[in-house]
């Protein structure tokens, strides 16, 4: 029950912000990831490199891991293969997504206006991606300036190898 309640609202919120979008109103705050590998072989570290820049014209206060590596803390990442199929999370990344099952550090940083703050995560620790194929990756994040407002990064595509 608690996987289709979060999938509901997942999918509202992707509906949300698609049509913020339309209505051409600007982001004040973005997302953009990268992988800085395209291609890996299966049984590889998969890595993700996330940056979250303020175009607003104030600071910002955003919540983050204390280690650098583990951006899952506070972004949402999306994995799935060719099929559309999300692959399987692993044990980490299960803990990593029910609240309380895991702890965290918390740090507050500020991001003034045009700042970046630089995360990376290592997506094959979430999910178990040890089969071959193309896969495609997304993130999102609620909005440190507006409630209601999911952020939404670029999809990147990522090729596991044999």
């Amino acid at each position: 029950m608690k996987l289709w309640s979060r999938n509901a609202i997942l999918i509202a919120v992707q509906c949300f912000v698609v049509a913020a979008v339309a209505c051409g109103q600007a982001q004040k705050v973005t997302i953009t990831i990268s992988a800085p590998q395209a291609e890996v072989k299966v049984g590889a570290p998969i890595l993700l490199h996330i940056v979250m820049t303020n175009l607003s014209q104030q600071d910002i206060y955003v919540p983050k891991n204390a280690a650098r590596a583990r951006a899952e803390r506070y972004y949402f990442i999306s994995v799935f293969d060719s099929e559309g199929n999300a692959p399987p999370t692993t044990q980490y990344g299960k803990a990593i997504r029910y609240p309380g099952a895991e702890a965290m550090s918390r740090l507050m940083v500020i991001l003034k206006p045009g700042e970046k703050l630089e995360e990376d995560s290592t997506i094959s620790d979430i999910f178990d991606m040890k089969s071959a194929g193309t896969y495609k990756v997304i993130v999102t994040r609620p909005s440190p300036l507006e409630d209601n407002v999911i952020l939404k990064s670029n999809e990147i595509s990522i090729t596991v190898t044999n």
